[in-house]
């Protein structure tokens, strides 16, 4: 493909900032498709020549492309909020909205993900109540399941919200139930 074809003119350049922006490119198209291992592999690659380089600006996309790898993989949660979290402060300090907010999509991900839910509510009093919106449930893969109805039926302080407006196309219609 043509990310492949850029890495190998940009090695034959020799022009190693271009190579590592190559990499990242190829790492990201490869998320994108699904690729997660693959695209892990390549965005290692490119922040490993970006931080060889010295060349710091390059790794936050890096890190923010590694993360979500992570994420979708279900490995190393606490790597992934770390790169997160690095990520999210160096975008704040350049304005940079856009990334930003992708930064905490992913980091509400990867609270979503199995246990995270379960470890919030430990720390929550018990006159509290925890809502937790499951709206796209239903597009879920099973091994996606967050624990949330799971800790519905065991703790009388969460409540699960669902909805017929995602899956069934009544947006307009706010039609819903809780567990």
């Amino acid at each position: 493909d043509w990310r492949r074809r850029q890495l190998v003119a940009c090695q034959q350049a020799e022009d190693k900032v271009f190579v590592a922006i190559a990499k990242l490119g190829i790492g990201q198209a490869k998320r994108g498709l699904g690729q997660h291992a693959q695209a892990l592999a390549w965005a290692e690659q490119a922040i490993a020549d970006y931080q060889a380089l010295g060349f710091d600006v390059g790794t936050y996309s890096a890190r923010q492309t590694i993360a979500n790898s992570l994420i979708a993989l279900h490995r190393e949660p606490e790597r992934a909020r770390r790169l997160l979290n690095e990520a999210v402060e160096y975008y704040r300090g350049e304005n940079a909205h856009q990334a930003i907010a992708e930064t905490a999509f992913a980091l509400a991900t990867l609270a979503e993900q199995r246990g995270e839910i379960a470890r919030l509510h430990s720390g929550l009093p018990s006159d509290c109540l925890l809502v937790i919106d499951q709206a796209y449930s239903e597009y879920l893969d099973p091994d996606e399941d967050d624990g949330a109805l799971e800790l519905a039926r065991c703790a009388p302080n969460v409540l699960v919200t669902r909805t017929f407006s995602k899956i069934y196309g009544l947006a307009a219609e706010r039609i819903g139930w809780g567990y």
